[in-house]
């Protein structure tokens, strides 16, 4: 099924009718793994890959660990799934989905996962119920996280610094924060524009400072560049806070994206961040999104059906094993002069219309 996704085949209906097969004897060795099993492999080979990534890093500079902007990051999804008669559970029910901007029938998933470089790496999820508290499911999910950096830690004997967490709103928790203070791991958040804070001695939320402070200095900033004739940067401002709403000093960062007309405010437990490390370590949570788009519209995983609970885990569990494995296909690719900056898909697409042998498929099946 992995190499099957190299020739555009998404399930195992899909490989067996490529080749005219009819049998279901590949169906009942499938069904004999169960959810339990095919979720464990997937999390124990990302976690092997994980590892050896960082074990190469570890062996390697100081410079080059702070180059490589280790980053933890924690998001959740919504996947939009059609049971065999739509049973409607805690787990299986009407959510929100921000991709889509309209509810519909599926299931949460909590992923987290660690950027090195350019390199996401997909560590524990789990699906989250209706009524689930993600956040509390984060926390938990982050403690398995140190639990490997520990481990490392000891096997290579020294201690990972500038080590953050980046998360969006869904994810600012008193308790995750605390979490990550006490482990040396720089919470990086979104705050909400009416959250409260305490700038030397006034206190105003963040719709407020945004008009009265950050636009007139932002403004002050262009019409100086404009004076000296230099080239203008994107106008940022750092500010050190007391956030009300969590009891604890933080570093503020407001700036654009891009241009944007919205301003962007983002927040630091590590009171000596600066702003180009904030900024860079808030946006490492893009390869999370990145890769949840890469399971929905490159790998199809809400195509097919699927008929209870457990059919759904081992269709994720196998997906994100499968994109592991793509996307380890498409860094190997990039290294050749020809394949260069290609997207899996349009390697795929070249395997496909270039009518690549399948004979390392038709191996496996027969």
């Amino acid at each position: 099924m992995l190499i099957g996704e190299f020739f555009g085949l998404h399930t195992l209906n899909s490989i067996l009718t490529s080749f005219g097969i009819k049998s279901t004897n590949l169906y009942k060795i499938w069904k004999d793994f169960n959810f339990h099993q095919i979720k464990r492999l997937t999390i124990d080979l990302s976690i092997d890959y994980f590892k050896e990534a960082m074990e190469k890093l570890g062996n390697q500079s100081d410079s080059t660990w702070s180059r490589s902007e280790v980053t933890i990051i924690i998001d959740d999804s919504i996947f939009k799934m059609w049971l065999k008669n739509m049973p409607q559970g805690d787990s299986y029910a009407k959510f929100f989905s921000g991709q889509i901007k309209r509810t519909v029938y599926g299931f949460r998933v909590t992923l987290i996962g660690i950027n090195i470089g350019k390199d996401f790496h997909p560590l524990y999820f789990q699906i989250v119920p209706k009524k689930g508290d993600t956040k509390k499911v984060a926390l938990n999910l982050l403690k398995k996280v140190r639990g490997i950096f520990l481990e490392l830690s000891e096997k290579q004997g020294f201690s990972y610094p500038n080590l953050y967490l980046s998360v969006d709103s869904g994810f600012t928790y008193d308790k995750l924060i605390a979490y990550c203070e006490r482990h040396d791991i720089g919470f990086i958040g979104v705050p909400k524009k009416t959250n409260v804070f305490k700038f030397k001695d006034i206190n105003m939320n963040l719709k407020t400072f945004i008009e009265e402070q950050f636009l007139p200095k932002e403004q002050a900033y262009k019409e100086d560049m404009q004076r000296k004739g230099a080239t203008e940067k994107p106008f940022v401002l750092r500010m050190k806070a007391h956030y009300k709403a969590q009891d604890r000093e933080v570093i503020l960062l407001f700036f654009r994206l891009n241009g944007s007309n919205k301003v962007t405010v983002i927040f630091c437990s590590d009171l000596e961040v600066m702003k180009k490390t904030l900024r860079r370590r808030f946006f490492q949570r893009t390869k999370i999104e990145l890769f949840f788009r890469f399971l929905k519209e490159t790998l199809k995983i809400q195509k097919s059906k699927s008929e209870r609970y457990g059919d759904f885990v081992k269709k994720l569990s196998l997906c994100i094993l499968k994109a592991v494995f793509c996307l380890r296909l498409q860094k190997f690719f990039r290294k050749k002069r020809k394949f260069k900056g290609w997207s899996f898909y349009k390697i795929r697409q070249h395997i496909i219309y270039q009518e690549v042998d399948k004979t390392i498929l038709t191996d496996l099946i027969y």
